[in-house]
């Protein structure tokens, strides 16, 4: 790819072709209060102070519970409470720095802006960091219980499923807007179709033979007991 076909080196003209007029109006942009005009929309986007003590609530006193004490823990596994709590004790300063930053933009976006470009901006910057602290804020209990039940190797085609969605969510996406810009296709290696290749393939396989180890040898495992039905 030459530097003048990069994604961000398109001229003004170029970047016309990607933009909607839709998006100068507040429902246009599509994200809510973050970005209005109007003083009162802002504040009333206050209201979503609560959902992060959820957040901090699952990603880390949860966890350190599970660390200090299983007792009348009966819905999971101990198992699920292991792993779970490993995970939290490795995530938790991520997710008490996310869920900070999250509080502060939230509460910042009252102020004024010098105009609406501005606020986009700022709008957009605050859902990107809201998306990241809710995933990592229950990546350890979702996480956990899905090691606790399908093992490692159970685990890893879920994981490869994820990579393939975040590359259409993403690449593709990008890829996309790079051909609008420039007026030409692009050709890109598509590890996308070889993995869903792979996962159709392979992925009842694994999964088998996770649940198999899961409940037998336990190879490869963190812990060792079997699920608890």
């Amino acid at each position: 790819m030459t530097v003048k076909d990069q994604f961000f080196s398109g001229t003004f003209e170029q970047s016309k072709k990607i933009v909607s007029k839709s998006i100068l109006t507040e429902e246009g942009a599509q994200i809510g209060v973050f970005s209005s005009m109007s003083l009162w929309k802002r504040i009333t986007g206050l209201m979503m102070l609560p959902l992060f003590a959820i957040s901090y609530g699952v990603g880390v006193v949860l966890p350190e519970h599970f660390q200090q004490s299983t007792e009348g823990v009966q819905a999971i596994s101990l198992a699920a409470i292991e792993i779970i709590a490993r995970l939290g004790q490795f995530s938790r300063y991520f997710i008490i720095c996310f869920v900070c930053m999250s509080v502060g933009l939230i509460i910042s976006n009252i102020l004024p802006k010098p105009n609406y470009a501005y606020q986009l901006l700022y709008g957009n910057v605050t859902l990107t960091i809201l998306s990241i602290t809710t995933t990592i804020s229950v990546f350890p209990l979702t996480a956990g219980l899905t090691i606790a039940a399908f093992g490692w190797i159970g685990f890893l085609p879920q994981l490869l499923l994820c990579l393939y969605l975040w590359k259409l969510c993403v690449i593709d996406k990008c890829q996309q807007l790079r051909t609008a810009i420039y007026q030409e296709s692009t050709t890109a290696p598509d590890w996308g179709s070889k993995l869903i290749s792979f996962i159709k393939t392979y992925g009842g396989i694994l999964l088998g033979l996770s649940i198999l180890n899961r409940w037998t040898l336990n190879l490869g495992e963190l812990v060792k007991d079997p699920p608890v039905c």
